[in-house]
């Protein structure tokens, strides 16, 4: 089976949606011997999956840099050569349902007649400038219903995401519930004794507590609201891994 992958970013931006996408890729790959073309930004090198071809599309990535909105901006001929890719594959499946990108391999899947599946990670995110909060609803409400609303399969990572779509798009079949999965050789439980180790390598005293956040440094993480926690509980020790605009 030939299928046409699209996100915004490859996995080295270090961005959740695309991490996910790389995971899903591998293993379709490996277990359903599908031939998988990845088109995603040149904003940063492409990763080397077995099974996986990536097609990496001329991009600008000014909006990011700019204002802290993962949107990179594809030239014209790549996104000509997703579009053509869409058409030609057995089933095409995108990650998010707003980018550029997404949209164009959207409807030149729908018009040559082929399957689209769309995972979709997030929803309305509460932006402190209202310019992007009524670009990003407005958004949602024309483009979201047209692209989850007419694509074969949508899956939600989150039932809050879910039912924020639910109150407005008519979906041609029902959507499915697959949460994110967790990387066990990454993120594993350790016993008293690791704990109190790695405890003792942070200099952490073993009654105080110790808060982690992983993600990128961005608003849409809640950044601000971290810091004001932060700010009010001095007792605890904070561990922030990431990188982004509110570093």
């Amino acid at each position: 089976m030939r299928i046409t992958l699209v996100t915004h970013y490859y996995p080295a931006h270090r961005g959740g949606i695309e991490i996910v996408a790389a995971e899903l890729a591998q293993r379709l790959a490996e277990r359903h011997d599908a031939d998988i073309t990845w088109h995603a930004s040149d904003c940063d090198p492409a990763p080397s999956l077995a099974g996986v071809r990536c097609v990496p599309a001329r991009s600008c990535n000014v909006i990011e840099r700019r204002f802290g909105l993962p949107y990179p901006l594809w030239s014209p001929g790549a996104l000509l050569r997703v579009g053509c890719a869409a058409r030609h594959a057995d089933a095409v499946h995108l990650h998010d349902c707003l980018y550029l990108p997404n949209l164009v391999a959207y409807a030149a899947a729908r018009l040559a007649g082929r399957p689209v599946l769309v995972t979709q990670h997030v929803g309305m995110i509460p932006y402190r400038n209202p310019v992007l909060r009524a670009l990003l609803f407005a958004a949602y409400r024309v483009l979201a219903r047209v692209v989850l609303g007419g694509a074969t399969q949508v899956a939600f990572v989150s039932d809050s995401v879910r039912r924020y779509f639910d109150e407005f798009v008519s979906f041609r079949s029902p959507p499915k519930l697959i949460f994110n999965g967790v990387d066990t050789d990454v993120f594993q439980p350790v016993d008293a004794a690791r704990r109190q180790a790695l405890r003792a390598e942070l200099g952490v005293g073993q009654d105080v507590p110790l808060l982690l956040f992983v993600g990128r440094f961005v608003e849409k993480k809640g950044l601000p609201m971290l810091h004001r926690l932060a700010q009010s509980q001095p007792e605890a020790r904070w561990l922030f891994a990431g990188w982004g605009p509110l570093d």
